[in-house]
């Protein structure tokens, strides 16, 4: 009995902190999520310009082989243009609270953003559209800044409630909408 509230108290302490008196609850993702999201990249781009190489070396035997050469561009193309974009919207680290959302540890950024849960004018992505994955992205209206949060941090689901339940109403009846047509969708 005694492990099984020390571990309640342990996950309390480690997930729940306060900040002027209201209670925050963090949002990570796990060691492995995040070297993926930061750094896979990397090696699937070297493999691929490899391959690069291969093709464009046997160009001048048969032209047959410009197609897998601008197929496997193509795909480093969108592979980077994707990161890039998780770069810049997608925090790995998420304090909320009754008000708001903390946004910090960018990739390669100090930078910290601050977005209260009124001010979110719209909320695309993943959960929010019905979907089992994919990014959730969420925008504040005020800023116009964008933040992008997969589900597989830590609690997702948790988190997406959260924001669900904490935003406008005219925002959760259009969330409301794109996920039952997903689902009528999915069932014809």
């Amino acid at each position: 009995m005694t492990k099984i509230i020390l571990r309640y108290l342990v996950y309390f302490l480690l997930n729940f902190r306060r900040k002027n008196g209201k209670l925050l609850k963090t949002f990570r993702y796990s060691i492995f999520y995040r070297l993926v999201y930061k750094y896979a990249n990397i090696p699937l781009t070297i493999f691929l310009a490899l391959y690069l190489i291969y093709w464009g070396a046997a160009i001048d035997k048969h032209i047959i082989y410009l197609l897998p050469f601008l197929f496997t561009l193509l795909i480093v193309y969108f592979l980077n243009k994707h990161y890039l974009l998780l770069y810049k919207i997608m925090p790995f680290k998420i304090e909320a609270d009754d008000e708001k959302l903390i946004c910090s540890k960018f990739f390669m950024s100090k930078k910290v953003r601050t977005i209260y849960f009124n001010n979110i004018e719209k909320l695309e992505g993943g959960l929010f559209e019905g979907k089992p994955r994919g990014i959730m992205r969420l925008c504040d209206g005020q800023s116009k800044v964008w933040i992008g949060i997969y589900q597989n941090i830590i609690n997702g689901r948790e988190l997406g409630t959260l924001i669900l339940s904490k935003v406008q109403a005219e925002v959760y009846n259009s969330v409301l909408e794109k996920i039952n047509k997903q689902t009528k969708s999915k069932r014809v």
